[in-house]
């Protein structure tokens, strides 16, 4: 489970590869640009990350494609 100091360092983690979080308690409300809602202390820290990742990962599949 996901608290409120272990999301603060998650968010600080992914600072360092310029991935900005912004939260509202345990609710990350923005992904660099993007809007989302995602309630941190229902996953695991690994499960979170993961998340974020594929989030990313989508993103930037989305953004490849629609320049070929």
């Amino acid at each position: 489970m996901i608290t409120e100091a272990k999301l603060a360092k998650i968010v600080a983690a992914f600072a360092q590869y310029n991935i900005i979080l912004q939260t509202d308690g345990l609710v990350v409300t923005r992904l660099n640009q993007r809007e989302v809602s995602f309630d941190a202390s229902t996953y695991m820290t690994d499960q979170f990350i993961k998340l974020i990742t594929d989030v990313l990962a989508d993103q930037i599949n989305q953004d490849v494609w629609g320049l070929l």
